[in-house]
């Protein structure tokens, strides 16, 4: 995988999984698009595990348009873990989730960028259009906005585009948490909206996301999501008075048993067992809170190294960038001033004739005899 030098302002990321016949259209969609928009974009195809000519197809298509990019899976990882290979792999400020059916059009891609570019952090798609899923989607989303009240988004399985600081701000995903991304969103205060996106019919194949145990998976999600959210955001204040309503009633149970031992003059053994029970249930709480406590500022304390590490790569590549001009307005220099030079160079070798016919031009010393003194005039005289 190359980097382009062209700039890039979006990145979508586009996972696949046995859709060699959709493959050809939606590129297409996407090159119209682009071109009409002239939008600096790129498209990062994630062929998760194809078995069929999904890949044959991107591969033509990255001879075709510039803007196509392929990242491979060998065996098939799931949606979640193909948009987190995507994204890591793309070069783009904006990065966008499209699916490979064609359920929607590449045309709604400028729009959800122009949204972003107006002030918000996060665009969710709200379908609008015959879907066949609607009863099962609505009881989830209504489920959702009710256990996140602050989340003012009626759709969360549809297309969606954010900035990446947005993402790079999100948890380690797990598999089927794409849904959620809008919740982790606004649970780190970005600013999320939506806007409608129309929905087709699927242009070819089957879809991948369907069956009963989804709808059971989906619920176990959304409570993983809000115990993620709501809990490890401030364990020990959940857990801590969880355990304080414990210990007091415990307490209350204690005072119980002393009246009935030592007013009434009577033992009661189920009190004393429900005094073992609350104080218990009450220190394990505790200490859970505490173990949730220490595991969250350890997750904090990675997160800041891990922010200080991309501050100081940026510092290092814009120091790179920098010296790399220097070098090459000084070496600029030095071949000006050599090419200024040499034409002088040219004129002394020109002006320096060659001695005793030396068709090579080395330089060759002449003898000629000493003249005579005056004495040896006599002498031949």
């Amino acid at each position: 995988m190359f980097r382009r030098q062209r700039r890039i302002k979006v990145s979508v990321v586009v996972p696949a999984y046995n859709e060699e016949e959709n493959i050809d259209k939606l590129l297409a969609e996407f090159d119209k698009t682009f071109r009409e928009r002239r939008l600096p974009a790129e498209v990062i195809m994630v062929n998760d595990g194809s078995t069929d000519k999904t890949g044959e197809k991107i591969a033509a298509a990255i001879r075709r348009y510039r803007f196509v990019r392929q990242v491979r899976n060998r065996v098939r990882m799931g949606l979640t873990k193909a948009l987190i290979k995507g994204f890591a792999a793309a070069d783009g400020d904006i990065l966008v989730f499209y699916p490979a059916d064609l359920q929607f059009h590449p045309r709604d891609v400028p729009r959800m960028v122009t949204a972003i570019d107006n002030g918000a952090d996060m665009i969710c798609g709200r379908k609008v259009g015959r879907y066949g899923k609607r009863l099962v989607s609505l009881f989830y989303n209504c489920l959702t906005r009710l256990l996140f009240p602050r989340l003012k988004v009626s759709d969360m399985n549809s297309v969606k585009a954010f900035r990446r600081e947005v993402y790079n701000d999100f948890p380690t995903l797990r598999e089927g948490w794409h849904r959620y991304l809008a919740v982790f969103a606004v649970a780190r205060g970005y600013l999320v909206r939506e806007i409608p996106v129309t929905l087709y019919r699927r242009h070819s194949g089957k879809s991948k996301f369907s069956g009963k145990g989804r709808i059971l998976k989906g619920l176990t999600d959304l409570i993983a999501i809000k115990f993620q959210v709501s809990v490890l955001g401030d364990p020990m204040h959940l857990f801590g008075k969880i355990s304080l309503l414990l210990f007091l009633g415990g307490l209350i149970a204690a005072a119980i048993a002393f009246y009935y031992r030592f007013v009434l003059g009577e033992g009661y053994r189920p009190i004393l067992y429900i005094i073992m029970l609350f104080g218990i249930s009450g220190l394990i709480t505790f200490v859970m809170g505490i173990i949730l406590e220490t595991l969250v500022y350890l997750r904090d304390s990675l997160t800041e190294v891990r922010d200080k590490n991309e501050q100081l790569a940026g510092e290092i590549d814009r120091l790179t960038n920098l010296i790399s001009k220097q070098k090459g307005g000084s070496e600029t220099t030095a071949t000006t001033h050599s090419n200024h030079q040499r034409p002088e160079r040219k004129a002394r070798r020109k002006r320096t004739p060659r001695r005793n016919g030396d068709k090579t031009g080395a330089t060759q010393l002449e003898i000629r005899p000493l003249p005579a003194s005056p004495t040896e005039k006599q002498d031949e005289t």
